[in-house]
């Protein structure tokens, strides 16, 4: 990845299609929900190892490639991703700071994440208890929303 380009993503922040993520020792739960919502919209990149501010905090360097190898064994299982998908995550030396980029491209497919299915709206991830078969016949917006901001009602 170009550096110039990672510089300007860190510049504007999260959007609808760039998530950041802490990631300490290992890959939380949130990291896959997010891979899901991406999939079931229009893609997006995941920066392991930077501050939903933006803060570049990196990750240890001896960990970097068993994290890639545990997101890939857990991407790449039917068991909690169905269908399951193929990403290439990558290492990157920001400052002398390891970061893992997961470029997730859309998908023509619903996916789920341990049997549920993920949308993303705005910046945020949408879980939702449907079914697919339901999920055809109701809007995306019913659901539960998880999310670090707080929402208040009647306000966007």
């Amino acid at each position: 990845m170009d550096m110039q380009k990672f510089e300007t993503t860190l510049a504007v922040g999260e959007t609808v299609a760039v998530e950041f993520k802490r990631c300490g020792g290992k890959i939380e739960t949130d990291t896959y929900e997010t891979v899901c919502s991406f999939l079931n919209r229009f893609g997006g990149d995941i920066y392991l190892g930077v501050n939903d501010n933006g803060a570049v905090i990196g990750i240890p360097e001896k960990a970097a490639s068993d994290l890639i190898k545990n997101f890939i064994s857990v991407v790449s299982n039917p068991n909690t991703f169905a269908p399951t998908v193929y990403l290439a995550p990558e290492i990157l030396d920001y400052k002398g700071k390891k970061i893992i980029h997961i470029h997730v491209p859309p998908s023509s497919e619903v996916h789920t994440f341990k049997k549920v299915i993920y949308d993303r709206v705005k910046r945020y991830t949408l879980m939702s208890g449907m079914s697919i078969c339901a999920l055809t016949s109701y809007p995306v917006s019913v659901g539960l929303l998880r999310t670090d901001t707080p929402i208040t009602p009647g306000k966007s």
